[in-house]
């Protein structure tokens, strides 16, 4: 479909002159409006700069939907198509346009742009309400020069696609400055909406992955020399233009590795059976390696024990021969030793027997006179409690024979007949059971009378009804009726009968009372007398137990006594007894040493001593020695095979290597090209990523410092 040239047409101007201007009243109805001189300069002003402001676009036929216009238009500073959608219908302040604006390519940062033409004073920042709780800036992107131009306002891609929604389903758009109220009208949004979509190929209109990416929040952002709108959207371009470069060499980076794909997958499977045959031949070489140099550990072990086992060997024939000539030297002059040896530990040992007596006796002291004054307070504590006992004994027995003498004294049968008789109930019960017996012995005479004129009135009966034709009706209703007499009287006796059964019962039931309480209150007298009876029998086994007590450290106190006066005597006798033992001791030892010293037993002794030690020492370490060599002969044995198995697998996993490597090198070779691309993309990348979250720094710094925000 061709382009052309068209200026702004009728329709166009129309929308522009819908704008409601401040103070300006228009008839609802009304196609032609009136203006005074000033207001028509104004609003011919805001047309031309309207028609002004989009020199720069080379329009095609844009669709009008009610309030809004949209279309397709080449940019001729960029020289790029531009799906657009705008709105004049803008009320409650200044004459002002709402520009959408999307490049076809897609090659650009959707844009939203409001202009308004209130002179040269300008807010810095307008508030979009997005919501009952939320707005969104509009900040100012570059003030009018002249009192004729607009001031430009761009949005800042914060919930841009909240933004369209609410454009495209809202009534009004409310945007607020410090001093008036936009009203923008959305009829005809949506369809405007729709159509600009159309212009971008039916898909979504918005870079909603880069949107998202580009508003991810960042912590300890930058503060900005100069923030403003301009190096915002600058960055926010920026930013775009790194994540289109960085979402092409993602996908070129993609399609090269699907390249890659099949020779890779083949690169893999032989890396695999090479790091796998790699891995069993250093495992099986390390293992060579271990057991070879256990084995020359093992032989220089065994070498360094079969000399150390020659030396010893010979070293022990000459300490036995040195020994069996200190021994022929030292034995003799031990037993010439001997009688001084055995007088100086004799007269030790009565020194040392002495000491530890007189110290167990002064020890001893003590605790005796301390055992028989504690025994002595025991007795003089336990005398006092014995007498204690003898009272309490007393009283004990005192309070036993009172509460045998109340058992005794209660006869259980004399006070029941003596409780029947004064009960009231029971005489009662008693007066009742006579009366019902006159009541049911006259009932029984009654009763036992109608029988006999009920059998005469039945007789009578019987002879009537005998005679043919009598009529007997009269003796019949006779005999029916006492009939029914003999039945009440039965049941009058019956009646009686069962009230005399009911006072018996009655009668039974407070006899059985009585003595059941009678036989509670022996039982509790039983108990009490029980009860003193235990508590004497306590008593008295307390007392008993006492009194042996008493005894038994009475006789502990004799025995310590005399052990006691023992000690106190033998003391003396010890303690004088030990400088004369001592110098007996002295004696002795003096004695020995001249004799040793006189003979030479000391040197003979030490020689013989250290020959002696040097034999056993040998004797204990060649037999060990021997033990260590056969073992090593052993396991030098056992390690043979092992090393010849391990050298033969060794053989076959390093042909099995090596054809792994053949595989594996020639597609490692044929990939290493791409390879090369791969990383210079990779490099590439990931510069863009820095570059873009970068720009996104500075952009989110902008962004909160232009509202205001640390």
């Amino acid at each position: 479909m061709g382009r052309r040239l068209v200026s702004q047409d009728h329709s166009f101007l129309a929308q522009a002159l819908k704008c409601r201007l401040p103070d300006q009243k228009m008839e609802p109805k009304s196609h032609w409006f009136f203006w005074k001189e000033g207001d028509f300069l104004k609003i011919a002003s805001f047309v031309g700069a309207i028609l002004l402001s989009f020199t720069s676009l080379v329009w095609a036929e844009p669709v009008v939907s009610r309030d809004w216009t949209s279309g397709l238009s080449l940019d001729e500073t960029t020289q790029k198509e531009i799906c657009w959608a705008s709105t004049q219908a803008i009320t409650g302040g200044a004459p002002a346009e709402l520009m959408l604006k999307f490049q076809k390519d897609r090659q650009s940062v959707p844009t939203a742009f409001l202009k308004v033409w209130s002179g040269l004073a300008a807010d810095p920042q307008l508030l979009i309400k997005m919501s009952a709780q939320r707005s969104n800036a509009l900040f100012l992107y570059e003030p009018a020069r002249k009192e004729e131009d607009p001031s430009v306002y761009a949005y800042a891609p914060i919930e841009f696609p909240a933004l369209l929604s609410l454009i495209a389903s809202a009534n009004n758009l409310e945007i607020k400055s410090t001093a008036a109220k936009l009203l923008v009208s959305l009829k005809g949004s949506s369809a405007a909406l729709q159509n600009l979509r159309k212009c971008m190929g039916g898909t979504e209109p918005l870079p909603l992955d880069f949107l998202k990416s580009l508003n991810a929040k960042t912590e300890n952002l930058p503060n900005q020399t100069h923030p403003s709108a301009k190096d915002m959207l600058a960055k926010v371009e920026e930013a775009y233009q790194s994540y289109l470069q960085k979402t092409a060499k993602d996908k070129e980076l993609k399609d090269l590795r699907a390249t890659m794909k099949p020779t890779l997958a083949k690169e893999a499977t032989a890396q695999k059976t090479y790091d796998t045959a790699l891995k069993a031949w250093q495992k099986t070489t390390d293992q060579l390696a271990a057991e070879k140099l256990k084995e020359r550990n093992l032989q220089d072990g065994l070498a360094a024990s079969k000399s150390e086992l020659t030396r010893q060997e010979a070293e022990l024939v000459v300490a036995q021969q040195d020994l069996a000539q200190k021994k022929a030297i030292y034995e003799p002059l031990k037993k010439e030793m001997e009688p001084f040896v055995q007088d100086v530990a004799k007269k030790d040992k009565a020194l040392q027997a002495a000491n530890q007596e007189i110290k167990r006796l002064k020890n001893r002291i003590p605790t005796i006179e301390s055992r028989i004054s504690s025994l002595r307070r025991e007795n003089s504590n336990l005398s006092s409690e014995i007498d204690d006992l003898d009272r309490r004994i007393s009283s004990a027995r005192s309070e036993l024979d009172s509460r045998d003498w109340d058992v005794r004294r209660f006869n259980a049968s004399s006070e029941i007949s003596s409780r029947l008789f004064h009960s009231w109930e029971y005489s009662r019960a008693e007066g009742r059971i006579r009366d019902l017996e006159g009541a049911a012995s006259r009932a029984e005479r009654e009763w036992d009378r109608a029988r006999s004129d009920l059998r005469d009135l039945e007789r009578q009966y019987d002879a009537c009804r005998a005679v043919p034709e009598q009529n007997c009706q009269s003796q019949e209703s006779a005999v029916n009726q006492k009939r029914n007499e003999v039945r009440s009287l039965e049941s009058r006796r019956d009646q009686a009968i069962r009230e005399k059964w009911s006072a018996e019962n009655d009668r039974e039931r407070i006899r059985r009372e009585i003595e059941s309480q009678v036989q509670r209150e022996l039982s509790d007298l039983e108990s009490k007398r029980d009860q003193a009876a235990n508590v004497l029998r306590d008593l008295e086994s307390r007392k008993r137990s006492a009194e042996n007590q008493q005894s038994s450290n009475q006789s502990e106190i004799r025995q310590l006594q005399n052990e006691l006066a023992y000690a106190r005597k033998k003391l003396p006798e010890l303690e004088a007894s030990v400088p004369s033992l001592e110098q007996a001791l002295l004696q002795s030892q003096q004695a020995r040493d001249a004799k040793s010293a006189a003979i030479g037993y000391a040197n003979a002794e030490a020689q013989f001593q250290a020959a002696s030690t040097r034999v056993t020492t040998l004797q204990k370490e060649i037999p060990a020695l021997k033990k260590t060599i056969t073992k090593t002969e052993s396991d030098l044995k056992k390690i043979k095979p092992v090393i010849a198995q391990l050298e033969k697998t060794l053989e076959k996993q390093t042909t099995t290597r090596d054809q792994a490597l053949t595989k594996l090198q020639p597609l490692q070779e044929a990939l290493k090209p791409s390879r090369e691309i791969e990383s210079g993309l990779l490099t590439v990348i990931e510069d863009l990523a820095r570059r873009f979250e970068s720009a996104k720094i500075d952009y989110q710094s902008h962004y909160r410092q232009l509202l205001g925000l640390k």
